[in-house]
Parts: C-alpha cells; sequence; structure tokens
C-alpha cells in the first residue's frame, strides 16, 4: 500500500497534532462544497498538522483542514492567485481557481515559496497535484498525495522545484508536526480578542497553523470600530467582522468578511 510506502520512508509522529476531528473536516468539506480523495484523510489522519523537514535545507507544509485557520491558509493562497487573474504573457495564472472545477485549491507550501495545490476533478480520487513556483512556472503530476509523496520521499521521482540536495538524503528527513500552539497560549475567537483590545478594533491577528507571514487586520466589528460588542460572550450573536488580509507587508485582499472569526482559532499579533 501506497500509505504503508511513506510511513517506511518518512515515519509519522508520534503524537500527531489535530489528526483526530471528524467534525471539522465535514465542516470544511460542507463550506468548500467539495468531497476531499480519500487518501488525503488518511494522511491527516496519521501525520496531522506539519510538514516535511529535510533538516538545514527546506520544509514542506502540507495543510490540514481538521487544524484551526485552514480556511484562512486556503483564502490567503486564493488572494494570491486572483491577485494575478488580469495577467497576460508570463504572469498569467494557468489555471481556473476553485470553485471552478477543474479549478486550484491550495494544498501546501514550501519555505521556498513553492505553492502546492490540487487541480480538482468531478471525481475526489482523481484531483491531480500541481505546483507553482514564485516565478509563476508550473508542474502537473497525475498522482494521488500519497502515491506523490511516496515515491518523491523514495527518490523514485523527481520533482523541478525541488532538485537535489534537496531531500536527497533519507536519515536527514523527518516529519515535524505543527508547534501545538493551544497547549501554550489558548487560541481565541475575533470576538475576544476585540475584548481584550479594550473594545477596540484596528488590532492584528494570526490564524493558528497559518502560512508564514499571513495576518490579518481587523478593521472593524458590525461596522464599528470601537465599542461593546451586542449579544452574549463569547461570539456576541456572530456580528460580520471585517478585515485586510496580508501576506507579508502586502494587501492581498481588502475589507474581506471574516466569516470563520467566531471560531477559537486565532492569537494577538505583534
Amino acid at each position: 500500500m501506497t500509505m504503508a510506502k511513506l510511513v517506511a520512508a518518512v515515519p509519522p509522529p508520534n503524537n500527531p497534532v489535530a489528526n483526530r476531528d471528524q467534525e471539522a473536516w465535514e465542516h470544511i468539506q460542507n463550506e468548500l462544497k467539495i468531497k476531499f480523495p480519500n487518501d488525503y484523510f488518511d494522511f491527516v489522519t496519521i501525520y496531522g498538522s506539519g510538514g516535511f523537514n529535510d533538516k538545514g535545507r527546506l520544509k514542506i507544509t502540507i495543510y490540514n483542514p481538521m487544524s484551526y485557520g485552514y480556511l484562512d491558509e486556503i483564502r490567503a493562497h486564493e488572494s494570491i492567485l486572483s491577485s494575478f487573474k488580469n495577467e497576460k504573457g508570463a504572469g498569467r495564472i494557468k489555471f481556473k481557481l476553485h470553485p471552478h472545477v477543474p479549478g486550484l485549491l491550495a494544498l501546501g507550501s514550501d519555505d521556498n515559496g513553492n505553492e502546492i495545490y490540487w487541480l480538482t476533478n468531478k471525481k475526489a480520487n482523481a484531483w491531480r497535484i500541481v505546483i507553482r513556483s514564485p516565478e509563476n512556472e508550473y508542474e502537473e503530476y497525475g498522482l494521488p498525495l500519497t502515491d506523490f509523496l511516496a515515491k518523491f520521499f523514495c527518490r523514485e521521482m523527481a520533482v523541478g522545484v525541488w532538485p537535489p540536495p534537496f531531500f536527497e538524503e533519507s536519515h536527514n528527513i523527518e516529519f515535524q508536526p505543527a508547534a501545538n500552539l493551544a497547549a501554550a497560549v489558548e487560541p481565541k475567537n475575533i470576538y475576544e480578542l476585540y475584548v481584550e483590545n479594550n473594545n477596540r478594533a484596528n488590532f492584528w491577528a494570526i490564524s493558528h497553523g497559518a502560512q508564514k507571514g499571513v495576518r490579518i487586520h481587523i478593521r472593524s466589528i458590525d461596522g464599528k470600530e470601537s465599542g461593546q460588542l451586542p449579544g452574549i460572550p463569547s461570539e456576541y450573536g456572530r456580528p460580520p467582522i471585517t478585515g485586510d488580509l496580508y501576506v507579508g507587508n502586502n494587501i492581498y485582499e481588502s475589507s474581506t468578511n471574516l466569516t470563520s472569526g467566531y471560531q477559537r482559532a486565532y492569537y494577538l499579533a505583534d
């Protein structure tokens, strides 16, 4: 079996992070109006959140629908790609984006800025993998996720964006689980952070497990920049949250409606 081959090549962590929340998995599928490939569920339940780390060289992170902040990761990628939608020539995005079918849906990323996507299909188990480089070059692989990972880590298949010496020495490769931030600092929803900020907006937040450099500037709640929230804690009736999504120092989506802000998945950012 492919999963057994992957596990043999790169053992999963002893204590996977965010790998048992079936309800969260179903919620994300309903939110995105899709059904994920079967082997993706198997991968997440065995490995949890985190990434494949070629120690001292490069880390490949695979996103986890059971983790806090997953939807924010997806939307950050959508915003990045959408910002190029009017480009032509070399700057053109080669594929349409989810929810188009086929369409790109974020799957992961690496430390060098390469982005990993599903190319969705009406048949979930026929989804392909697409890698987009920072230079907007594309590689496409007609394999399920676990086949792709097993073949690559067993050095049976070359991947252009990860040439040698990346992931060439098996003894140097490990799966590094995501930091379980909730064990040290309890995540909160945006409403709770607003109250902690003296009932004021204009603060920065990051979601649990977010891609490096992704943060949200909270501009208003229920159309107001300050004042007490209506309703009962901790969700206060879920009034609308407006914010700007940033990747690094660049704004990629302005005045977005943060529909997941009621989830306890956020931390104050500097």
